[in-house]
């Protein structure tokens, strides 16, 4: 009876040592996964560092002429209009991790392959990561243009997502 009492707490002190080294390597990999997940996040911060990758003009911007009255006729003269030129866009980002501000994008207007004008516009506000936002801007192209483009200039300040 006495050796079987031997054996029993043997196997007992056994299992014990077993199990404790089997938690202390679980939580020496879950602390690991921990700063791994923290540096592939600060990684990948650092390589979305260029709007052009990570900011786009969606296809189907729209570019719409339309008059609007710039004064009121009356008996001494007609009414007045000017032609005025909407942009509709969206841009999405397609940033993991990285917000930018403040966006800038070049609209040029061409005549053949020639550059006629160049108009930059600063679109103030956040681009979140995988969001998109719509916008409308009027632009002034010059007489003669046959054909224009759009495309991301530039962003401002970027920031960190924070994943809590």
């Amino acid at each position: 009876m006495k050796r079987f009492l031997k054996y029993l707490l043997l196997v007992v002190f056994v299992f014990s040592v077993m199990l404790n080294v089997f938690l202390i390597f679980r939580l020496e990999k879950e602390l690991n996964r921990t700063s791994t997940t923290a540096a592939l996040r600060n990684e990948l911060y650092e390589r979305e560092t260029s709007p052009f990758q990570y900011l786009s003009i969606e296809n189907g911007a729209v570019l719409k002429a339309s008059n609007v009255k710039v004064r009121n006729g009356n008996l001494f003269h007609e009414a007045e209009y000017e032609t005025v030129y909407d942009v509709k866009f969206k841009i999405a980002s397609t940033a993991t991790v990285t917000t930018f501000k403040d966006v800038e994008v070049s609209f040029m207007f061409y005549r053949g392959n020639t550059l006629l004008k160049t108009e930059n516009e600063t679109l103030q506000g956040d681009f979140h990561p995988y969001s998109e936002r719509n916008f409308s801007i009027r632009v002034n192209p010059p007489s003669g243009y046959d054909s224009w483009n759009m495309m991301v200039k530039d962003a401002g300040s970027r920031s960190k997502v924070d994943f809590k």
